[in-house]
C-alpha cells in the first residue's frame, strides 16, 4: 500500500509596495522597506513552523521576483529553481486553477507568489469562504 502523501498550497501575496507612479508600468513596482523586512519575517516565521516549499511558483513581476527572492535567501533556497510563470501576473481564477493542477506532482508544499485580486479569489474558491 502506498503511503498518502499530503499537499500544501500556501498563497503568499508579494509584499508591501510602492505606489504606482505617473508613467511607471504596474509590472515594475518595488518592494518598500517595510515589505523587505515583512518578506524577511514571514520566510523566518514559515522556517519556524517547519514549512520549507518543495517548489515556489512565482509571477515575474519586479515586486513577486523580490519577495520570492527573500524567501529563497531567508530559507536557503536556490532562487534559480522557482518557476517564474507568467499566467500568474494578473491572473483570472481559471488560469490560477490551470497552473495549480499541473503543478509539479513530487511536490509537497507549494509556495505561489502572486498579486490580488487573483489570490484572493483563489482563497475564496478553494475555501468557498470570502477572504479579505
Amino acid at each position: 500500500m502506498l503511503p498518502l502523501m499530503s499537499k500544501h498550497l500556501f498563497i503568499i501575496r508579494h509584499a508591501k509596495t510602492e505606489e504606482i507612479q505617473m508613467e511607471q508600468d504596474d509590472f515594475d513596482r518595488e518592494l518598500l522597506p517595510r515589505g523587505h523586512s515583512d518578506a524577511n519575517l514571514i520566510a523566518k516565521t514559515l522556517i519556524e513552523l517547519n514549512h520549507l516549499p518543495d517548489k515556489i511558483y512565482s509571477s515575474p513581476a519586479v515586486r513577486t521576483t523580490q519577495t520570492a527572492r527573500i524567501f529563497c535567501e531567508v530559507m536557503k533556497i536556490n532562487f534559480q529553481e522557482i518557476v517564474f510563470e507568467d499566467s500568474i501576473y494578473e491572473a483570472s481564477l481559471q488560469a490560477l486553477l490551470n497552473l495549480i493542477v499541473n503543478f509539479d506532482e513530487s511536490a509537497e508544499k507549494v509556495f505561489l507568489i502572486g498579486h490580488n485580486p487573483s489570490l484572493c479569489m483563489l482563497a475564496d474558491y478553494l475555501t468557498e469562504e470570502e477572504i479579505y
